[in-house]
């Protein structure tokens, strides 16, 4: 959220600040971050930030403008603006396989943000942070978006083996008291990276 902790930090300052989004929302890719199951805290990142900034701006510190697109020739000739800020997040790398212009080649961004359908076989090319991510989605999203507070830390627990009574020793259940599974579906993944060695290791 480096646009929005900008702009809240240049307006408590005493910067007079815009904060133009093409979304209709705040948050950018925290947005699509918050639907990945296991990772509901995001919503909070984004309450506190929301929070923030509308508080400066019913100070007339800040002004929001949301659904608003910024060019090149915008920033030019809004000669009002001393400094410009681009805090855009990153755009998914599209490399260069034949065939990746087919219909059934979606980016993470048509997955998480647009959730266009996704089959029962998946191939997920890229094996980091969000190439994980993405799996976790295709096997345990819902449908619906959850927020912290709508999570059961007792089935966490369980499912990774952790004894919430701190009986055991180590913290740990034995290894047939665990989950084995917490549902999802019967989709299959293939994580697929370049280079040989362990996934996602950088």
């Amino acid at each position: 959220p480096a646009g929005m902790a900008f702009a809240a930090t240049a307006a408590t300052i005493g910067h007079k600040v815009t904060l133009y989004d093409k979304a209709g929302e705040l948050g950018g890719q925290f947005n699509m971050a918050k639907r990945i199951p296991g990772k509901e805290e995001f919503h909070e990142t984004i309450r506190y930030f929301r929070n923030a900034l509308n508080a400066l701006a019913d100070k007339g510190k800040l002004e929001i403008r949301l659904g608003e697109e910024v060019t090149q020739d915008d920033m030019v000739k809004l000669d009002s603006v001393d400094r410009w800020i681009v805090a855009t997040g990153v755009d998914p790398r599209i490399p260069p396989i034949p065939g990746i212009d087919h219909p059934n080649v979606l980016s993470y961004i048509d997955v998480l943000r647009h959730k266009k359908p996704v089959g029962k076989r998946v191939a997920v090319i890229g094996a980091g942070g969000i190439g994980y991510d993405v799996s976790e989605y295709l096997l345990h999203y819902d449908g619906t978006d959850k927020k912290a507070d709508d999570t059961d830390p007792g089935a966490f627990l369980e499912e990774w083996g952790v004894d919430g009574t701190n009986e055991a020793r180590g913290g740990l259940l034995p290894p047939d008291a665990k989950a084995s599974h917490r549902g999802g579906n019967d989709r299959q993944i293939t994580l697929m990276q370049r280079k040989k060695g362990k996934l996602g290791a950088g």
